[in-house]
Protein backbone atom coordinates (compact mmCIF):
# COMPACT_ATOMS: atom_id res chain seq x y z
CA UNK A 1 0.00 0.00 0.00
CA UNK A 2 1.37 3.01 -0.81
CA UNK A 3 1.44 6.40 1.22
CA UNK A 4 -0.62 9.64 0.16
CA UNK A 5 1.97 12.04 -0.82
CA UNK A 6 1.13 16.11 0.12
CA UNK A 7 0.96 18.14 -3.18
CA UNK A 8 4.18 20.08 -3.66
CA UNK A 9 3.63 23.94 -3.54
CA UNK A 10 3.55 24.14 -7.21
CA UNK A 11 0.82 21.49 -7.42
CA UNK A 12 -1.63 23.63 -4.94
CA UNK A 13 -0.69 27.10 -6.66
CA UNK A 14 -1.60 25.42 -10.51
CA UNK A 15 -4.73 24.07 -8.46
CA UNK A 16 -8.18 25.57 -9.31
CA UNK A 17 -9.58 27.77 -5.93
CA UNK A 18 -12.76 25.85 -5.20
CA UNK A 19 -15.39 28.79 -4.71
CA UNK A 20 -18.87 27.98 -3.19
CA UNK A 21 -21.76 30.46 -2.50
CA UNK A 22 -23.28 30.89 0.26
CA UNK A 23 -26.03 32.90 0.35
CA UNK A 24 -26.62 35.06 3.78
CA UNK A 25 -29.24 35.50 6.12
CA UNK A 26 -30.93 37.97 7.54
CA UNK A 27 -30.29 39.31 10.97
CA UNK A 28 -33.38 39.88 12.91
CA UNK A 29 -33.33 43.32 12.38
CA UNK A 30 -33.62 42.98 9.15
CA UNK A 31 -36.04 40.05 9.29
CA UNK A 32 -38.46 42.63 11.40
CA UNK A 33 -37.82 45.21 8.95
CA UNK A 34 -38.90 42.69 5.75
CA UNK A 35 -41.53 41.58 8.22
CA UNK A 36 -42.96 45.39 9.40
CA UNK A 37 -42.30 47.29 6.21
CA UNK A 38 -41.17 45.55 3.03
CA UNK A 39 -44.64 42.75 2.92
CA UNK A 40 -46.89 44.87 4.29
CA UNK A 41 -46.04 47.42 1.28
CA UNK A 42 -45.81 44.69 -1.35
CA UNK A 43 -49.55 43.48 -0.25
CA UNK A 44 -50.97 47.09 -0.44
CA UNK A 45 -49.28 47.38 -3.87
CA UNK A 46 -46.66 50.01 -3.47
CA UNK A 47 -44.19 47.55 -3.69
CA UNK A 48 -43.46 45.17 -6.84
CA UNK A 49 -40.89 43.50 -5.79
CA UNK A 50 -38.35 43.54 -3.11
CA UNK A 51 -35.39 40.73 -2.59
CA UNK A 52 -32.77 40.36 0.17
CA UNK A 53 -29.21 41.35 -0.94
CA UNK A 54 -30.29 40.46 -4.38
CA UNK A 55 -28.21 43.21 -6.10
CA UNK A 56 -24.59 43.78 -6.20
CA UNK A 57 -23.28 47.47 -7.25
CA UNK A 58 -19.21 48.21 -8.33
CA UNK A 59 -18.40 51.02 -7.13
CA UNK A 60 -14.55 51.09 -8.33
CA UNK A 61 -12.01 49.13 -8.36
CA UNK A 62 -12.36 46.26 -5.80
CA UNK A 63 -14.90 47.89 -4.17
CA UNK A 64 -18.91 46.52 -3.79
CA UNK A 65 -21.66 47.36 -2.32
CA UNK A 66 -24.49 45.14 -1.95
CA UNK A 67 -27.39 46.94 -0.09
CA UNK A 68 -29.59 45.12 1.97
CA UNK A 69 -33.02 45.35 0.03
CA UNK A 70 -33.57 46.17 -3.34
CA UNK A 71 -37.32 47.25 -4.07
CA UNK A 72 -38.97 47.74 -7.12
CA UNK A 73 -41.88 50.33 -6.61
CA UNK A 74 -45.25 49.83 -8.12
CA UNK A 75 -43.96 52.92 -10.40
CA UNK A 76 -41.15 50.97 -11.64
CA UNK A 77 -38.55 52.40 -9.88
CA UNK A 78 -35.91 51.20 -7.81
CA UNK A 79 -34.83 51.73 -3.72
CA UNK A 80 -32.27 50.48 -1.86
CA UNK A 81 -32.70 50.24 2.09
CA UNK A 82 -29.44 49.57 4.00
CA UNK A 83 -30.74 48.17 7.80
CA UNK A 84 -28.88 49.12 10.66
CA UNK A 85 -29.05 48.55 14.30
CA UNK A 86 -29.80 51.18 16.71
CA UNK A 87 -27.06 51.95 18.64
CA UNK A 88 -27.44 53.18 22.70
CA UNK A 89 -27.66 56.55 21.88
CA UNK A 90 -30.71 56.49 19.32
CA UNK A 91 -28.91 56.99 16.00
CA UNK A 92 -28.21 54.36 13.44
CA UNK A 93 -25.38 51.73 14.45
CA UNK A 94 -23.03 52.78 11.09
CA UNK A 95 -20.07 55.27 11.03
CA UNK A 96 -18.89 57.73 8.60
CA UNK A 97 -17.07 54.72 6.35
CA UNK A 98 -20.52 53.05 5.87
CA UNK A 99 -21.96 56.43 5.10
CA UNK A 100 -19.60 56.93 2.54
CA UNK A 101 -19.88 54.10 0.98
CA UNK A 102 -23.51 54.96 0.43
CA UNK A 103 -22.87 58.44 -1.09
CA UNK A 104 -20.53 56.80 -3.61
CA UNK A 105 -23.53 54.43 -4.31
CA UNK A 106 -26.07 57.26 -4.71
CA UNK A 107 -23.69 59.24 -6.82
CA UNK A 108 -22.88 56.41 -8.83
CA UNK A 109 -26.14 55.13 -9.23
CA UNK A 110 -28.50 58.11 -9.32
CA UNK A 111 -31.48 56.17 -10.86
CA UNK A 112 -32.01 53.95 -7.64
CA UNK A 113 -33.11 55.97 -4.57
CA UNK A 114 -31.07 54.93 -1.23
CA UNK A 115 -31.98 55.23 2.20
CA UNK A 116 -30.16 53.68 5.61
CA UNK A 117 -32.79 52.85 8.23
CA UNK A 118 -32.89 51.76 11.77
CA UNK A 119 -35.44 50.86 14.51
CA UNK A 120 -37.19 53.92 16.04
CA UNK A 121 -37.07 54.14 20.19
CA UNK A 122 -40.84 54.86 19.92
CA UNK A 123 -41.14 52.03 17.88
CA UNK A 124 -41.39 52.01 13.70
CA UNK A 125 -38.39 52.66 11.95
CA UNK A 126 -36.40 56.24 11.19
CA UNK A 127 -35.12 56.71 8.27
CA UNK A 128 -32.27 58.86 6.48
CA UNK A 129 -32.56 59.18 2.29
CA UNK A 130 -28.77 59.31 1.36
CA UNK A 131 -28.36 62.30 -1.21
CA UNK A 132 -25.67 62.11 -4.16
CA UNK A 133 -22.28 63.94 -3.75
CA UNK A 134 -23.05 66.89 -6.32
CA UNK A 135 -19.89 68.52 -6.48
CA UNK A 136 -16.33 67.19 -8.03
CA UNK A 137 -13.86 64.93 -6.29
CA UNK A 138 -11.08 62.86 -6.62
CA UNK A 139 -10.90 59.44 -4.07
CA UNK A 140 -11.84 60.80 -0.93
CA UNK A 141 -11.26 64.90 -1.62
CA UNK A 142 -14.25 66.69 -2.50
CA UNK A 143 -14.27 70.20 -3.39
CA UNK A 144 -15.46 72.59 -0.45
CA UNK A 145 -15.32 76.25 -1.24
CA UNK A 146 -13.32 78.35 -4.17
CA UNK A 147 -10.12 78.00 -3.75
CA UNK A 148 -9.94 75.49 -0.98
CA UNK A 149 -10.03 71.65 -0.92
CA UNK A 150 -12.16 69.67 1.89
CA UNK A 151 -9.97 65.74 3.19
CA UNK A 152 -11.42 63.65 5.43
CA UNK A 153 -8.44 63.97 7.97
CA UNK A 154 -9.87 61.00 10.71
CA UNK A 155 -12.78 59.23 11.17
CA UNK A 156 -16.09 61.62 11.05
CA UNK A 157 -13.58 64.75 11.04
CA UNK A 158 -12.57 66.64 7.69
CA UNK A 159 -10.30 69.78 7.26
CA UNK A 160 -10.15 72.43 4.98
CA UNK A 161 -6.88 72.70 3.03
CA UNK A 162 -5.92 76.13 1.49
CA UNK A 163 -4.04 75.78 -2.05
CA UNK A 164 -0.29 76.63 -2.10
CA UNK A 165 0.11 75.22 2.18
CA UNK A 166 1.91 72.34 2.82
CA UNK A 167 -0.52 70.51 5.41
CA UNK A 168 0.71 67.22 7.30
CA UNK A 169 -0.37 63.66 6.92
CA UNK A 170 -3.16 63.01 9.33
CA UNK A 171 -2.55 61.22 12.12
CA UNK A 172 -5.08 58.13 13.11
CA UNK A 173 -7.39 58.29 15.62
CA UNK A 174 -6.82 56.52 18.80
CA UNK A 175 -9.48 53.18 18.80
Amino acid sequence: MSAARAPSPLETAMRPARVTFQPSKMNATEARFARDVLEPRRLAGEVAWWGYEALTLRLGHRCSYCPDFIAVLADGSLSAVEVKARWSHGGPGYRGDARAKLVAAASAFPWIAFAATWPAKAGGWEREDIQAHDGPRIGNVEAAAPGATTVRAAPGVYRELLPGRRHPAPRRAPR
